[in-house]
């Protein structure tokens, strides 16, 4: 499960690759070899997500994280710049190989402008003046789980700095745990 190979020594049991309570069969063609250690703590997840809980397990040993270290994990690098413009009610962003643009909003109650969009990772950072705190591992894991079968209805909200930086300061671990699933755009 883990890419390791299993001892001779070690007791082995079968696992179900596609979860029988998710409707996988039980015939050879969906049958793993895994070590019980191992199938003791996979539950009722396929192969794959527990594959993918180990590596963010081993993401999250030493130095606290935060969305920044994700992105750069999945991308390389994060905070790109870009530039915009707006006018007459909406906002266009330009980006290296996309230039969208968004209906602008403004809020009865602040005066402040806003917008919706569906934005690429590469260009997000986490926000450090506004949010400070690291990532918790726990939460990601279950959000991760939910967004590989369900979209996200709550926004995250992002502020654009005086910079042209995309600063995201609420729903950092929605953002984790879909940049981490490989969605490109959130």
């Amino acid at each position: 499960m883990d890419g390791e190979p299993i001892g001779e020594e070690d007791p082995v049991e079968f696992h179900h690759i596609k979860p029988f309570s998710r409707g996988g069969p039980t015939n050879l063609d969906n049958i793993a070899p895994v070590c019980k250690r191992h199938h003791l703590t996979i539950g009722t997840m396929c192969l794959q997500e527990y594959r993918d809980k180990l590596e963010l397990g081993k993401f999250f040993e030493g130095d606290p994280k935060y969305l920044d270290d994700i992105i750069c994990s999945r991308k390389g690098h994060c905070g790109e710049t870009f530039k915009y413009e707006t006018k007459e009610g909406h906002i266009k962003m330009y980006f290296k190989t996309d230039q969208p643009e968004y209906t602008l909003y403004e809020c009865p109650a602040t005066g402040w402008k806003y917008f919706y969009a569906t934005l690429p990772v590469e260009y997000l950072a986490n926000d450090k003046e506004l949010q400070p705190r690291a990532l918790r591992q726990p939460s990601m894991w279950n959000l991760y789980r939910h967004f590989l079968m369900n979209t996200q209805l709550a926004p995250s909200i992002c502020r654009i700095d005086d910079s042209c930086n995309l600063l995201l300061f609420d729903g950092q671990h929605k953002a984790a745990a879909q940049i981490w699933a490989g969605r490109p755009k959130i």
